[in-house]
């Protein structure tokens, strides 16, 4: 069967520990199982996060390690920059995605290749500006 990109990201997104499996073939999403074990649907906010074509962003907040500033020539600094107000610990990547995937699998990769990063989140984006709520 065909790997299957989308639900491998989404999973090892949620699920850091499962990176070392692949999902190929076919997947289906559903909700929390329910009090009986059954499945449920999925919330509407995560369908729409899903499926609507909204514009994403990367935010990823630093730990304390030493040099955790990113230089403004470096090559770091053109994926992400500081965000202009909030927590000066909180990057916003300069990247936009069209898609949740697409920003989910940039996600991904900088979960696994910057040690520095404690948190990347997949935000939607208005007006340059992460979506709240999202």
């Amino acid at each position: 069967m065909p790997f299957n990109s989308r639900a491998s990201f989404l999973w090892w997104y949620y699920v850091p520990a499962a990176r070392e499996s692949l999902l190929v073939g076919d997947a289906v999403i559903v909700g929390w199982p329910d009090a009986d074990g059954e499945s449920t649907d999925v919330p509407e906010a995560m369908r729409r996060t899903l499926t609507d074509p909204v514009e994403h962003g990367i935010t990823v907040r630093l730990g304390n390690a030493p040099g955790r500033d990113v230089h403004p020539l470096s090559k770091l600094a053109q994926i992400v920059l500081p965000l202009r107000a909030g927590d000066p610990s909180v990057l916003m990547s300069s990247a936009r995605f069209a898609s949740y995937f697409d920003a989910l699998a940039w996600a991904v990769v900088l979960q696994e290749r910057w040690p520095d990063a404690e948190c990347v989140e997949v935000v939607s984006v208005v007006d340059g500006r992460p979506r709240s709520g999202s």
